[in-house]
């Protein structure tokens, strides 16, 4: 059973009583994820799946701009750099890791561009705290990567200051240029 989940109609995320803790950061980034396509009225339901889709057809950002009706091309430029850095650099380990381990899989889901976002945002939350001398399992809790794992689902080794870089940027982004947006969903 899931431990928990973003509904995406109702914009609500659930934690389980009794395993819901450390799953906050990855449902919120679903939320974040979910509120910028409502933002940037694409049709698909979120904008890493947007966004991913540019850039598996192997589509420049000035093009993929005129194809996402954005409102505010800073975010999407910082949601495009990111996904293109995990799907098509060889900068990250993170999406081989994903992929094998969804290998002999029917339905995919670590290496879904939404799943991979949440993910790697939980890391990030981590990382945060950790850079601040502070720690918060309720927010995040990702397991410890063992040298005998094969395929490990979170960032590690080089992939940490890159995943650190690309949020970073992501938030300065949404904090400079949407202020007054995230203003307006909160009073709505």
């Amino acid at each position: 059973a899931a431990s928990a989940h973003f509904e995406p109609v109702k914009f609500v995320i659930n934690l389980t009583r009794k395993n819901g803790a450390g799953c906050l950061a990855h449902e919120w980034m679903h939320a974040l994820d979910t509120a910028l396509i409502t933002e940037f009225k694409d049709l698909m339901y979120h904008l890493s799946d947007v966004v991913y889709q540019r850039v598996s057809m192997n589509i420049d950002y000035e093009t993929a701009i005129k194809l996402t009706t954005a409102n505010n091309n800073i975010i999407l430029n910082n949601f495009y750099n990111f996904v293109r850095n995990v799907y098509l650099s060889k900068k990250y380990n993170f999406y081989g890791d994903a992929k094998n381990l969804d290998a002999k899989k029917k339905d995919k889901y670590w290496s879904k561009p939404t799943e991979m976002m949440a993910r790697s945002f939980e890391f990030y939350i981590i990382e945060r705290l950790k850079r601040n001398n502070q720690v918060n399992e309720y927010l995040a809790q990702i397991p410890e990567r063992k040298s005998t794992d094969r395929a490990y689902p979170y960032p590690y080794n080089e992939d940490k200051d890159l995943i650190m870089e690309d949020y970073d940027d992501i938030f300065n982004a949404i904090s400079n240029t949407q202020y007054e947006l995230m203003e307006e969903w909160s009073n709505s």
